[in-house]
């Protein structure tokens, strides 16, 4: 994730949310969702968790 943070490459299950004010991204990994931001160079982790509650504090 470090070395293609906006997935270029198309190895991780990642993908920009739509529909927020902020430019967040989710990984998937199996049942778990990891939500992040880029600023700089730096990957911010807002929040890791199962699916069915990773989404629901999004504005």
């Amino acid at each position: 994730m470090a070395e293609d943070p906006y997935n270029n490459s198309h190895r991780l299950d990642t993908k920009k949310l739509s529909g927020t004010n902020h430019m967040y991204f989710r990984m998937r990994v199996g049942n778990y969702r990891i939500i992040y931001y880029l600023e700089e160079e730096m990957i911010r982790v807002v929040r890791i968790a199962i699916r069915s509650n990773a989404y629901s504090w999004l504005d």
